[in-house]
């Protein structure tokens, strides 16, 4: 028979026994844990207690209880390594959902190499999931990585949706909301800025196509505001009144941009 104690729900050992992790099987271990999916971790009291804060000794139950904890086996098999003096299983080619459910679960339990390793692995993948890394961020205190992710929030498909769905951070969805604002203002400018011909009118068909190529791009994703004067048509490549006009509009965009508030000032 289970209960519940101090929140946490402990089995009674007299139920029926349940599979064991085969990484955390050691019979001499003292303290035992079981997944929300049923299986058991046999964990070292004194490892717990030096590499993690989220238990301490006097919530640790004894030997002769179970605690089941909220988490499914594949994530406490990770979880419990990083508290083992052994070598740390490598995040890198982790899934996304796992990677961040394994970054939830150091941060509720202290586990502190886990919270460390995951907080690192975001920084390099803030373009594949940046809303929930935007999330996850906020919710834990990490401002460096709230910040880099927020501006791939800004063209991701169906972003108000996704927002909607993943910022639950309290006043997360709010500030997104005036976040994007200031990307869409920006981007509308960047848009008015380019004149339909230049200030020399000998090369309008090349601001024409710079203007449509321009246009397509910022619409897609305003973060790729700069013109590229490379990519420009040969005409203006090979006028100098047009290359300078283009650094002049460069120049102008990138001051504008840079006034783009981060959103942890916004929030």
């Amino acid at each position: 028979m289970s209960s519940l104690r101090n929140g946490t729900v402990v089995r009674d050992p007299s139920d029926a026994e349940p599979r064991t992790s085969k990484y955390f099987c050691d019979a001499a271990a003292d303290v035992v844990f079981q997944s929300s999916d049923g299986v058991l971790f046999r964990v070292y009291r004194s490892r717990l207690e030096a590499n993690t804060g989220g238990f301490a000794p006097a919530k640790i139950p004894t030997l002769d209880e179970v605690v089941v904890l909220s988490e499914p086996a594949e994530v406490l098999e990770l979880l419990f390594q990083f508290a083992h003096p052994s070598r740390q299983p490598s995040v890198l080619n982790l899934e996304f959902d796992l990677l961040l459910a394994l970054a939830e679960a150091a941060e509720k339990y202290e586990v502190y190499a886990a919270m460390n390793i995951c907080n690192m692995r975001m920084h390099f993948i803030v373009e594949q999931k940046p809303m929930d890394i935007l999330n996850y961020a906020l919710k834990h205190g990490y401002p460096d990585i709230a910040n880099k992710a927020a501006p791939f929030t800004i063209s991701a498909q169906s972003a108000l949706t996704l927002a909607v769905e993943i910022l639950t951070f309290p006043g997360a969805l709010v500030a997104w909301i005036k976040y994007y604002a200031q990307w869409d203002r920006f981007a509308k400018d960047s848009l008015d800025l380019i004149p339909r011909s230049p200030q020399h009118s000998s090369h309008s068909n090349a601001w024409a196509l710079i203007t449509a190529r321009h246009i397509r791009k910022v619409v897609l994703d305003p973060r790729c505001f700069q013109i590229d004067p490379v990519t420009s048509s040969s005409e203006a490549r090979g006028c100098s009144d047009c290359q300078y006009y283009l650094r002049i509009l460069n120049e102008t965009l990138t001051e504008r941009h840079q006034k783009i508030p981060k959103f942890t000032d916004i929030l």
